[in-house]
């Protein structure tokens, strides 16, 4: 059942890594002067099309504590261009998207030539704080 739903994810990564390859690579960090909010989270499956060096993370929060702030986040920036950082600190440009069909958990896209998660793996998403 899991793989029926990710396959259709990583088509729409493969379609959406094409038309925007430049967005995803070039995603302008949150000014300086704008407040950001960071939840930490983990990889629950990690997917990469090495055809188009697509990768699609499925992922929720790492604490139960941030599901609220992780579902907000979600919601507000369904779609958007986003930080998130490594285990090593590094920041990298993805897409994140809300998942409707199952609570509490995104969808992060972004290019595999850029940055590499695993399975159970943690990161940071780094959100403009919208006002």
């Amino acid at each position: 059942m899991k793989n029926l739903l990710l396959g259709p994810a990583i088509a729409f990564g493969t379609i959406l890594a094409t038309l925007s390859a430049g967005s995803l690579q070039n995603a302008a960090p949150a000014d300086s002067n704008t407040p950001v909010h960071t939840i930490l989270c983990r990889a629950l499956e990690v997917k990469t099309d090495p055809k188009t060096d697509v990768t699609v993370v499925l992922f929720h929060q790492a604490s139960k504590a941030d599901g609220p702030a992780l579902s907000e986040m979600l919601k507000s920036n369904d779609g958007a261009n986003i930080e998130f950082f490594t285990s090593d600190g590094k920041p990298h440009a993805a897409t994140v998207f809300r998942l409707d069909t199952c609570f509490g958990r995104g969808l992060l896209v972004f290019s595999s030539a850029t940055a590499h998660l695993n399975a159970r793996e943690q990161f940071s998403i780094r959100v403009a704080v919208r006002g």
